[in-house]
């Protein structure tokens, strides 16, 4: 996350244009929004100034004429705190912007979320944020910008096992089992708690754990059946 955001940094820093400026200025809006709440490519370009409230500390996302929401579910989430911060800070050196990713008018600096896919697929292979095939073909280590909405979702379960029911209500997935479907296989807490039985002073640890100094434990060479048979 630090190697994109400073490479975005870096093209904002050397863009020599307003318009360039403000397009990789979006673009790191994009990244802190992505990646602070997990919100898709689409909800981050069609999110209005008017939809944050730093005030309450929340963000809704509500469905629009010309855009719908995904699985049509609207959500009203709240803001991490950092990324609150961050959010009034450029709402104070924008106030007149309309919306979230746009200019002091009421344009959208990027007009599709395809765009932002693309961009964001770029910026990960000028960072060397993946590999090439055998055809030689460049593959990403993320799905994009969508890549920061599965990060975001992953982080909340496996670093900060929060609950899925309240992961599925931050991503706005309609159905837990889509929610599960993206921790269902990078579950490191399931990992971590099968250590415990290991680290914890248990009648299952302590048996696995003398097993390891049993030098022959073939029944065979015991020495003795057990079951004797009565003469």
């Amino acid at each position: 996350l630090i190697t994109l955001r400073d490479h975005i940094l870096s093209k904002w820093a050397v863009a020599k244009s307003e318009k360039r400026k403000r397009l990789f200025w979006g673009h790191y809006r994009a990244l802190m929004l992505g990646a602070g709440a997990g919100f898709r490519r689409g909800e981050i370009l069609n999110l209005r100034w008017g939809d944050i409230n730093l005030i309450d500390g929340t963000i809704t996302v509500r469905m629009q004429t010309t855009w719908k929401v995904k699985e049509r579910r609207e959500k009203t989430v709240p803001i991490q705190p950092a990324l609150l911060e961050f959010l009034t800070r450029e709402r104070s050196k924008n106030p007149d912007e309309f919306w979230y990713m746009g200019d002091e008018g009421k344009g959208r600096v990027i007009n599709h979320p395809n765009s932002l896919k693309g961009a964001f697929g770029q910026f990960m292979k000028d960072c060397g944020l993946g590999e090439k095939s055998e055809g030689g073909k460049w593959i990403p280590k993320a799905k994009s910008i969508h890549g920061l909405r599965s990060l975001f979702i992953t982080t909340a379960y496996n670093v900060l096992a929060l609950d899925l029911g309240t992961i599925q209500n931050l991503a706005g997935h309609s159905q837990i089992e889509v929610t599960r479907g993206y921790v269902s296989n990078t579950d490191k807490r399931q990992r971590e708690a099968v250590k415990k039985f290991a680290e914890k002073e248990t009648g299952i640890g302590t048996m696995l754990a003398q097993e390891n100094t049993i030098p022959d434990k073939s029944l065979i060479n015991l020495g003795f059946s057990l079951f004797p048979l009565s003469s």
